[in-house]
């Protein structure tokens, strides 16, 4: 059999600090993609089709379909939100005057850029047009570091009786070239310009933040600014910053000029914001909002100053709404609030610029030409250059950005330079959101570009159908049309299909990790009792890989499920019922609040007590508990492969069928008849190391159950599925098994479920939910009468009134887990996400189970914790994978599980149990982590690994009755052996 093979993370061989590229955060929601069930042909078909809808203006988003863009690089609406800014949208204060946001918008604008004073708007153009509309008076001049997108704001003016006035007033670009900052105002120029109009008649000066130039960003650097303050200050004329995107100029000043390399780029916003008097910003590019703006100022401002204060917040009640929320919802500031802390956040920042870097280092590896290869949030191509066969006055900008969008999907931005340089330039920008992507989505991305600059001949130019000359049609509004509509038409024969290797979602909220020293993560393991279970997240636990058990990330589609959900009511249960029957097959569907009330359910009603045995692949903790408390008593019959860590078997969670029939034959000696309740089979199988059973063994299996019902039709056997994870189950029969791979995998689901009487279910799993699971029961003779018995028995411990007590809130969401868990796309790129993860390790020589399976990475701590020659450095005794386990989480923060003597237990005898397998689990919980984390573990596992002569063995002192991993307590011993301390 031919294993599946996987490509390491390209992260692997690059020159990144892990620490940099792997973000503090983890996904919390994401909006699913529709499947996409169209070739590559016919996506470029109805990309193009998109595309003249809005006329080839990719500016235009009133026209474009959401559902064609792949992935989206124009700009930072599309950023993900914080759970803490997602709970804001939900707290919002809304009163009309004087919201609580209002007041928070105001103190995050005072904390971070140092600015006392708020006039908020709707978005920077709002808030661009208020003050310019009373800053600037007729016959006065603006002087700025470049020609800008305000100019039309600053020239023309919305007069009263006068309506829309042009040529008021003027704005006079003085931008030079300091070095390598390329955005620096020409002092000299601004004296002379004082000296020329009079200070009287300078409204005032504007620098523009991170400014688009000739060379990409243009920044100025924070000693022009001092100089030019100085100036300023001597003749009372305002200094406004265009700070929407003040961040990336923080970081060149920090990373370039000299004497500023130790602060913080926190620290550098405010050097830069001190030597102003006020700010016109949005909130949609660098401050993790997707709405809102204003106008800052300082109260240090002069009297003349104070008045143009009020007088903006005077028009902001003219045009926006009023001075307090300023045509922004309460959510909104509460969002823009929290996002503009956020975006301070050292490791934020980090990773953002890890990502753009590793941008431009792909594409200049590939000879793409990228304008400004030290840029650190924004990347720029050369159009002209990418195209070299197009005209500038055939928009190679708009050609390229059209082409790249048919082609694959990719949306970027085209930008043409006129006005700031003495040639007009043509870019493409690509923006990428924060915390929107993984890195697969930016390969995917690149892999675009590249693809189409290797055939960029096939591109051709884009003419305007509007009048270009005309000033008064906005960027949004114009009209274009490919130059050779057949030509462009003949993309089709270049598009690129949609990898596999894609997830079929972006992210749409992230949750914070916390982060510890190690010295800190060992003092809460000694709190904890060296048991990874009862650590807190607060503790430090950076990447949490206990398990995959209600960790998931739900998405939107859950989401809206819960809030359309009404307790008055059971259509969310009825919801969950037809699902079952929908995707699973089986008749009857008992909803639970999890999992195991299921095994108890099950247990209870076909297990009649000593003298039964329940035959499984493997136990699991809770499944085998709930089988021995109804008194059966469990027997492993997975196949002998199993037990053997590095054995390549592809079907280690297959049944031994000869010791189940030995099995069989030795009860009806002993009983006269099987006395065998059911044979229980689940799979990926997860204390072997997440291993699969074939199909044909589930049929052979099936099989021999029918072959001894027909014999003792009175005490038959069930087959029982612990479907758990059984999509990650079937997905690997689709892969690994003959006649399978075409099949989809929704009907390969239905053919296994179609062997089994009944099943238990966890949807912590699968289902892609928090909280829930079901017992599923087939209408068969064998199972007559078990469905209303066990509704009677949910009604007594699970919900008075039968539907699990969870709430209606709770099984909406599962309604829809259950149906996008078979969506294809993402299935691939689970199971190739966990086989990333272990090759990872691998090549850090960590020892881990093979094949890699479903669920997780599984170490075989044994081997981990041999020395040079082969031999133990731990006995059992002193429970090697719960060491194993506690070491990693001190040194890294990865949070492990262990499977091995602890779980295992204690037999009838009371003597403990060490199984073949000492194990740690890392399971990898779904639409979670992105690669670059798991890289990191990896890479922190392997150092440990390198000196894991350092780990120490660990005592039992607390030791629970029943499931005793769960809360069993530890103390760790020294060398020799003895308890330390």
């Amino acid at each position: 059999v031919l294993l599946p093979t996987c490509v390491v993370c390209s992260l692997s061989v690059m020159s990144f600090n892990p620490e940099d590229i792997s973000p503090d955060w983890k996904i919390k929601t994401v909006r699913m993609r529709e499947p996409h069930k169209l070739t590559a042909q016919q996506e470029c078909a109805r990309r193009t089709n998109v595309l003249r809808s809005c006329a080839f203006n990719i500016v235009n988003r009133r026209m474009m379909d959401a559902n064609a863009i792949l992935i989206s690089l124009i700009d930072g609406k599309n950023s993900a939100l914080s759970e803490d800014q997602l709970g804001a949208l939900y707290k919002g204060d809304e009163a009309y005057a004087g919201a609580k946001d209002f007041y928070a918008l105001r103190n995050s604008i005072s904390d971070v850029l140092g600015y006392e004073d708020l006039v908020p708007a709707h978005s920077v153009t709002a808030a661009a047009h208020i003050f310019n509309n009373i800053a600037v008076e007729t016959g006065q001049v603006v002087l700025s570091n470049g020609a800008s997108w305000i100019r039309p704001y600053v020239t023309n003016r919305v007069l009263p009786k006068k309506r829309w006035v042009e040529n008021v007033a003027q704005l006079e670009d003085l931008r030079c070239e300091e070095g390598v900052f390329t955005g620096c105002i020409d002092i000299s120029k601004v004296e002379a310009a004082i000296a020329k109009y009079g200070a009287e008649k300078i409204a005032y000066i504007l620098m523009h933040c991170a400014k688009e130039g000739p060379a990409g960003e243009q920044h100025f650097s924070l000693g022009n600014l001092r100089r030019l303050h100085k100036i300023a200050s001597q003749h009372k004329i305002p200094i406004i910053l265009e700070a929407s995107a003040i961040i990336p100029t923080a970081i060149r000043i920090k990373e370039v000029e000299e004497g500023f390399a130790h602060k913080s780029v926190g620290s550098m916003l405010l050097d830069i914001t001190s030597l102003s008097d006020g700010a016109i910003f949005g909130g949609a590019q660098e401050f993790l909002a997707n709405t809102g703006g204003g106008v800052a100022f300082r109260r240090t401002l002069s009297v003349m100053e104070k008045e143009l204060f009020r007088r903006t917040q005077a028009e902001i009640v003219e045009f926006e709404g009023l001075h307090t929320y300023g045509g922004m919802a309460g959510r909104d500031m509460g969002v823009l609030a929290l996002g503009i802390r956020e975006s301070v956040d050292e490791k934020h920042i980090k990773h953002r610029i890890a990502q753009t870097r590793y941008v431009i280092q792909k594409l200049k590896e590939a000879g793409v030409p990228v304008v400004d290869d030290s840029a650190a949030c924004v990347v720029h191509l050369d159009a002209e250059k990418f195209l070299p066969h197009i005209k500038f006055a055939d928009r190679p900008a708009h050609a390229l950005a059209a082409a790249l969008f048919a082609t694959s999907g990719v949306l970027v931005m085209p930008v043409v330079l006129t006005d700031d340089c003495a040639t007009p330039h043509a870019y493409v920008r690509l923006f990428v959101p924060p915390r929107c992507y993984t890195l697969n989505h930016l390969d995917v991305a690149l892999d675009s570009v590249k693809s189409l600059f290797a055939k960029r001949d096939a591109v051709w130019g884009i003419k305007e159908v509007t009048d270009a000359n005309d000033p008064s049609i906005p960027q949004a509004l114009r009209c274009f049309a490919p130059m050779d509509e057949a030509a462009f038409t003949k993309l089709e024969s270049i598009a690129m299909p949609i990898p596999k290797e894609l997830e079929p979602y972006d992210i749409r909220c992230v949750e914070k990790t916390t982060t510890a020293t190690p010295e800190d993560r060992r003092k809460a393991l000694e709190v904890a009792g060296f048991n990874t279970f009862l650590l807190r997240m607060e503790d430090g636990v950076k990447i949490d890989l206990l398990t995959d058990s209600g960790t998931n990330a739900m998405s939107l589609q859950q989401w809206a499920a819960v809030e359309k959900s009404t307790e008055c009511g059971g259509d969310s249960y009825r919801a969950v019922v037809d699902a079952v029957r929908d995707v699973y097959g089986f008749e009857h569907c008992l909803p639970t609040h999890q999992g195991r009330m299921a095994e108890f359910i099950l247990s209870q009603l076909l297990i009649r007590g000593e003298g039964d045995v329940i035959p499984g692949n493997m136990y699991f903790t809770t499944t085998r508990f709930h089988q021995e408390f109804a008194g059966a008593r469990f027997v492993d019959v997975i196949i002998r492969e199993a037990h053997d860590a590095q054995n390549l078997h592809p079907w280690k969670g297959n049944v031994d069928v000869k010791k189940v029939e030995t099995i069989i034959q030795e009860q009806i000696a002993a009983h006269g008849s099987p006395r065998m309740p059911y044979i229980s089979m689940g799979g990926p199988v997860n204390m072997a190391g997440g291993q699969p059973f074939s199909m044909a063994n589930l049929k052979e299996v099936a099989a021999l159950q029918k072959k001894y019902n027909e014999k003792y039709p009175k005490d038959p056997i069930r087959l029982v599925f612990d479907m758990t994870r059984a999509v990650e189950n079937c997905e690997i029969v689709r892969e690994r098994e003959d006649g399978y791979s075409n099949k989809p995998l929704g009907e390969v689901l239905k053919e296994m479920s179609s062997y089994f009487d009944a099943a238990t279910m966890s949807s912590k799993k699968d289902h892609l939910v928090n909280i829930g699971g079901f017992l599923a029961i087939a209408e068969n003779p064998v199972m007559k009468g078990v469905y209303e018995k066990a509704l009677k028995m949910s009604c007594f411990f699970d919900g008075f009134s039968g539907d699990t007590a969870l709430g209606q809130r709770n099984l909406a969401p599962l309604a829809v887990g259950i149906r996008e868990c078979v969506n294809e796309e993402y299935m691939h790129l689970r199971l190739q996400q966990v086989r990333k993860f272990g090759k990872m390790l691998q090549q850090e020589k960590v020892p881990i189970v093979l094949p890699i399976g479903g669920h997780g990475v599984f170490i075989d701590a044994s081997t981990f914790l041999q020395d040079e020659q082969g031999k133990p450095l731990l006995p059992r005794e002193q429970y090697p994978a719960q060491a194993l386990a506690a070491s990693i989480f001190e040194v890294s923060g990865v949070r492990a599980m262990e499977r091995g003597g602890v779980s295992a237990g204690r037999g009838k005898d009371g003597k403990e149990i060490f199984p073949p397998l000492e194990l740690v689990r890392l399971t990898i919980p779904r639409r979670v982590y992105l690669d670059e984390q798991l890289l990191l573990a990896a890479r922190q596992i392997g150092a440990l690994y390198r000196n894991r002569h350092t780990i120490k063995g660990l005592k039992m002192v607390y030791e629970p009755p029943a499931l005793r991993f769960f809360q069993a307590r530890f103390v760790q011993l020294d060398q020799s052996g003895r308890r330390e301390g």
